[in-house]
């Protein structure tokens, strides 16, 4: 907890940063060392590209790029089932995540 509060003052105690490092350290196992905590970027755009980074690792470039594509594309945004929808009629975003799951009901 303190390593993350000295990261956020190091950043220039930007709101925007102590949200995406809480964010990060709630990931963290109970477990986890200082190393992880200090290796947290020093600012806002280096966080989220890190943040963006975890993501693609554990949900895969494909899903993670597509789903930031179609929130970007949406004027207003989009709900979960558009979402989900959208996703769905994607051949490369299925193949992408059906290659180690298969839904029980198809979809």
């Amino acid at each position: 907890r303190a390593l993350v509060l000295a990261k956020f003052r190091e950043s220039g105690s930007l709101p925007l940063y102590l949200r995406v490092a809480v964010t990060f350290a709630r990931s963290w196992p109970s477990y986890a060392d200082d190393s992880a905590a200090s290796k947290l970027p020093p600012t806002v755009s280096g966080l989220i590209q890190a943040y963006f980074a975890a993501a693609e690792q554990k949900h895969g470039v494909v899903l993670v790029s597509r789903i930031l594509a179609l929130l970007s594309a949406g004027r207003f945004g989009l709900c979960l089932d558009e979402l989900f929808d959208l996703l769905n009629a994607d051949d490369e975003v299925k193949a992408a995540v059906f290659q180690y799951w298969t839904p029980p009901d198809g979809k």
